[in-house]
């Protein structure tokens, strides 16, 4: 299968270290054949800035990975696009960033996600069934708009939740159906299982990827990305997503390397 990584960040996300050529170098050197940056997306009103680049960085970091593809246009395709949340006053927002910066792609990553009440969740921080279905209601919301290449990690929100239960299993087919229906991918994320096992009421599981969550995945007909998500040019392609691929491959799902 060919190697890609369409999850890739940057310092400029100030939780990811290395230089924007040594990840290229580290993707060729891994005999990548495509190459998709996706650092975290600036808002304009400054939000979660603390785990982003900021606004005005924005051109600086289209203008040097498009020259970072022209000089190594001879030995990997290298894309541009960012990963970002979904909120619905935002449309204009997405629509600029395809059309006025040119992106190649966005990423939907439900990281935050907003109600229709304006009340701000953490998808990694949610405990409670409520906020499992609120949580799905906006990834599928997000997908119906047909904006996003494809989802990155869309069972994030087990990252805290203590137990599988049976509102995990309905809102977890109803993102599974949607995905389907839609013809949307979804991603494996290899930086879930760098983080390691870790014991819960139920099990002992990685926060994320959810096995269970991947186990109902197959009985849809539904694309599956497996990326890094790598914040180092070591994790392009480490340990961990040779791992996720041998899961995948285990699991039968139907993994593809383009969107």
């Amino acid at each position: 299968m060919e190697r890609v990584n369409y999850h890739t960040h940057t310092k400029r996300c100030k939780h990811a270290t290395g230089e924007d050529e040594q990840y290229v170098q580290a993707a060729i050197d891994k005999g990548l054949i495509r190459l998709g940056f996706s650092d975290h997306a600036p808002f304009r009103d400054g939000r979660w800035a603390f785990s982003r680049m900021d606004y005005k960085q924005l051109p600086t970091y289209c203008e040097d990975i498009r020259a970072l593809a022209k000089q190594y246009e001879d030995e990997i395709e290298i894309i541009l696009g960012l990963e970002i949340e979904y909120d619905y006053d935002q449309l204009g927002y997405y629509d600029e960033l395809l059309t006025v910066y040119d992106l190649d792609y966005l990423i939907l990553a439900q990281h935050y996600f907003i109600n229709m009440d304006d009340q701000e969740h953490s998808s990694f921080q949610i405990t409670r069934p409520k906020d499992l279905v609120l949580y799905g209601e906006s990834l599928i919301e997000a997908m119906e708009t047909g904006i996003f290449a494809f989802v990155a990690h869309p069972d994030v929100m087990f990252n805290m939740y203590p137990a599988w239960d049976p509102i995990c299993e309905r809102v977890s087919r109803s993102i599974l159906e949607a995905a389907q229906t839609l013809q949307i991918p979804i991603e494996f994320n290899a930086n879930g299982l760098r983080k390691g096992l870790q014991p819960f009421i139920d099990e002992q599981r990685y926060p994320y990827p959810h096995l269970r969550f991947w186990q109902l995945a197959t009985e849809y007909d539904v694309s599956v990305i497996i990326n890094s998500d790598c914040h180092h040019y070591d994790e392009i392609y480490d340990a961990a997503v040779e791992k996720a691929y041998s899961i995948a491959r285990q699991l039968g799902l139907r993994t593809v390397t383009q969107f």
